[in-house]
């Protein structure tokens, strides 16, 4: 039997489920979501999430540790036209693996053949997103490629660090062992007290993740009720630039990764959890 959740959660809690692109995609498979603890669906949403770009002009800059002159130039081939949208802010989700619209995540009952396709390890354990860099045309209207670029991007900044192909995926391969060096190396110089790879729960989620998920769930349980208070929703509009509505529509939402509140009539968002501080 579903746990009864306050009518706000509850709407938040729907929001995800029907967000998240699940296989299958059925009544068995949405009613196994229902029944699962609030902090897990928003695990799972945001494993999903982090998975897109959120589109905005950044300085692309190259890890000269993984980069070389040569790689580049092989890579010519559609990098131009790739490197010109980064810069620019165009919309990158094209480039990334078509998976990211289809299987946000995959169920238990799913083919075996579908197993693992909706956790990106690279991305969860190195932090680094992998784009296709293909040239889109006639032959090729997905752009897809042999080439992968694999980018650590900030707010500012995308830092390419790596160019590889998909064997880079395959363990035990020449390339697999050679991006595999490459990671840890970047990793390493980027922590001033050794390197510590991010913590992966048995799940294959990031176990950062999942202790931000548990907190979101802590903070609106503990602030649902506020929501209908008057001297609190004045106190979030207090200094805002845009006028309290008369009849305030207060919702839980995501804003990328960042958990808040949204009034919805006033679109106004008020964050409360910040996952990335960057």
């Amino acid at each position: 039997m579903c746990k009864i959740y306050p009518p706000r959660i509850k709407n938040f809690r729907d929001f995800l489920i029907k967000e998240l692109p699940r296989v299958p995609n059925n009544k068995a498979s949405r009613a196994i979501l229902q029944e699962k603890p609030t902090s897990k669906l928003i695990l799972y949403y945001l494993t999903w999430q982090m998975r897109f770009i959120p589109a905005k002009p950044r300085q692309i800059t190259f890890w000269s540790g993984g980069i070389t002159p040569s790689e580049l130039l092989t890579a010519r081939t559609g990098f131009t036209e790739f490197i010109q949208k980064v810069a620019t802010g165009q919309d990158l989700t094209p480039h990334l693996s078509n998976l990211v619209r289809t299987k946000g995540i995959v169920m238990p009952d799913a083919s075996i053949s579908e197993k693992g396709k909706d956790l990106d390890k690279v991305l969860i354990r190195h932090g680094l997103h992998h784009f296709h860099i293909g040239e889109m045309n006639a032959q090729n209207p997905m752009g897809r490629s042999g080439t992968l670029v694999f980018a650590e991007v900030f707010e500012k900044e995308f830092r390419i660090i790596a160019i590889a192909d998909h064997k880079a995926f395959m363990i035990d391969t020449k390339e697999h062992k050679k991006f595999s060096s490459i990671c840890y190396s970047y990793l390493s110089s980027q922590s001033s007290q050794g390197f510590l790879t991010n913590p992966i729960m048995s799940s294959g989620h990031s176990y950062m993740i999942s202790m931000y998920a548990k907190q979101c769930q802590k903070y609106i349980e503990n602030k649902d009720a506020h929501l209908d208070e008057n001297g609190f929703i004045d106190r979030l509009f207090k200094g805002h630039p845009v006028q309290k509505p008369s009849k305030p529509d207060l919702r839980w939402y995501f804003n990328d990764l960042n958990l808040g509140i949204l009034e919805y009539r006033s679109r106004s968002f008020f964050c409360a959890h910040s996952y990335f501080n960057r």
